[in-house]
């Protein structure tokens, strides 16, 4: 669907704020559709590809969905305002891609999200103006990708930022750290703030920090 920024108008009530806000509930509704959908595993939903490439988000909600299957792209899309919520999902038998997509305004929020495969990519994604937020999140070997993904501006948190939570645990997500080295500093916050992920070994006996690959 056809997407604008919110009018200029602070008036409620105008003709362009009402048609705007009528827009974005039916592309909300499409969303929360797909949630409800997922989170129930018995669901005739999984297996399937569902394709949200090229589309503009002003926030929405996929919180707490199991994707067990199929595909979830997103890839091209620009996540500009509001808040697109994806915690407490978990991402296990389902390939799920932002290749190329835009993160430029906003909050997108995958805290306490299990990335447990077979893979996330973040391939060519540009963050340049949004917060996102991947701290108490949970990364499976070889589940997660950030080759050539660039760091502009915004805010990438894989530790909280003083307000709780655990830092990101699991496998270093590929050239995730070679991304970061590429990037503006400052923008991406990572565990300990050494430079490189703090990891552990899923199933380990302890939390262990592993060297990024």
């Amino acid at each position: 669907m056809p997407h604008s920024p919110a009018p200029e108008e602070d008036e409620v009530g105008t003709v362009a704020r009402q048609g705007h806000e009528a827009f974005r509930e039916v592309r909300f509704a499409v969303i929360r559709g797909i949630g409800d959908r997922s989170r129930d595993e018995r669901s005739s939903w999984h297996g399937h590809r569902f394709d949200l490439s090229n589309v503009v988000f002003d926030g929405g909600g996929l919180r707490g969905v199991h994707l067990i299957g199929g595909k979830l792209f997103f890839d091209r899309s620009v996540f500009a305002a509001g808040e697109m919520d994806f915690r407490y999902s978990r991402v296990s038998g389902a390939r799920m891609t932002f290749r190329g997509a835009r993160s430029t305004g906003g909050t997108v929020n995958f805290r306490h999200v299990r990335f447990e495969g077979p893979f996330t990519d973040f391939h060519k994604a540009e963050f340049s103006g949004a917060r996102v937020l991947l701290h108490d999140t949970r990364i499976a070997p070889e589940a997660m990708g950030f080759t050539r993904a660039g760091f502009t501006g915004g805010r990438v948190e894989f530790e909280s930022d003083g307000e709780g939570g655990e830092p990101a645990l699991g496998d270093p997500p590929n050239g995730l750290v070679e991304a970061v080295a590429a990037g503006t500093p400052g923008v991406v916050r990572l565990p300990g703030n050494r430079g490189e992920p703090t990891a552990t070994v899923p199933g380990g006996e302890e939390d262990a920090p592993l060297n990024a690959r």
